[in-house]
């Protein structure tokens, strides 16, 4: 069944300019002993929060950070991270690939009022957002984008994935695989879905609802780099897969925990993860060393 947004809602549109809240300082002041880790441009940032998902902030070098007290990014040459809105819990966010300033979230925002926020908006690179739809009814934990398709997103709730081919302005209502701790679009033909279920990856066709084991592999996330997927593992550890999932090739990750989000660019020797134990961690040489960028709680 589609739902359409009533044209009335639009009336109720709420767009929240960002405060100008202190910037958290970093009070870290210890000494690393691993081997592995080495000191990051941005040094180490830290959060009293927990992280929940990782993109690159607009079309620049530097990391943006979904967190349970909002949007957060990192400063190049600093280890303070700068506060670019605060208040919602994003739960859910992903980044536009289609245009470098237009993030989607969905989570909690209790100080408004939603304890389910819906679906919002930020097409400045996350200084405002707008509720576009499902206000008061969405909370997506897992969201996924297509890298094929223009304003095709995808959220989940338990039991239940949202579609919609028009930036969340309308959605399609589709049965959910029982686990997803992950996931992206592969086809936007359906769409189908790569899901990561803690235990394999599996391709989910939709409208069907039917499930087939791409990677017996213990996934926990999936990313689209380029034509490449990035596969996080229950283990810490990754994998760099060709599109096809013909090769994979293994990766040994930060030994912070699960892998939970990835992010690729265009160096293919680089990738960003964020772990189980809220630490965002960063190579650039295929996994032989990492650096810790960011520590949350």
């Amino acid at each position: 069944m589609r739902l359409f947004v009533p044209l009335l809602a639009l009336f109720f549109l709420t767009s929240v300019g960002c405060p100008a809240p202190e910037d958290p300082v970093d009070d870290d002041t210890s000494d690393d002993d691993d081997a592995t880790e080495e000191e990051h441009e941005h040094g180490t940032g830290e959060l009293d929060t927990h992280l929940h998902a990782i993109h690159a902030w607009g079309d620049t070098e530097e990391l943006a950070l979904g967190t349970h007290e909002g949007f957060f990014r990192t400063e190049a040459g600093s280890d303070e991270l700068v506060a670019v809105f605060e208040g919602p819990d994003f739960m859910g966010l992903v980044h536009d690939p289609f245009n470098a300033d237009r993030y989607w979230g969905s989570g909690h925002w209790g100080a408004e009022g939603l304890n389910n926020w819906g679906f919002a908006e930020s097409t400045d690179a996350g200084a405002t957002w707008t509720e576009i739809s499902l206000t008061g009814q969405a909370d997506f934990h897992a969201m996924g984008v297509s890298a094929d398709q223009e304003g095709l997103v995808v959220g989940g709730m338990p039991g239940t994935l949202w579609v919609s081919d028009d930036a969340g302005r309308t959605w399609e209502q589709n049965s959910s695989p029982p686990l997803v701790n992950d996931m992206e679009v592969e086809d936007p033909v359906g769409p189908v879905m790569l899901v990561a279920t803690g235990s394999s990856l599996d391709r989910y066709e939709l409208p069907a609802g039917t499930a087939t084991t791409v990677l017996n592999d213990m996934a926990t996330a999936i990313d689209r780099g380029g034509d490449e997927w990035l596969v996080g593992l229950s283990d810490g550890n990754l994998l760099r897969c060709d599109l096809g999932f013909g090769d994979c090739a293994p990766w040994d990750g930060p030994g912070a925990g699960a892998v939970l989000h990835l992010l690729a660019d265009e160096e293919p020797e680089h990738m960003t993860v964020l772990t189980a134990t809220a630490q965002v961690h960063h190579t650039e040489d295929s996994g032989a060393t990492w650096e810790l960028v960011v520590e949350g709680e």
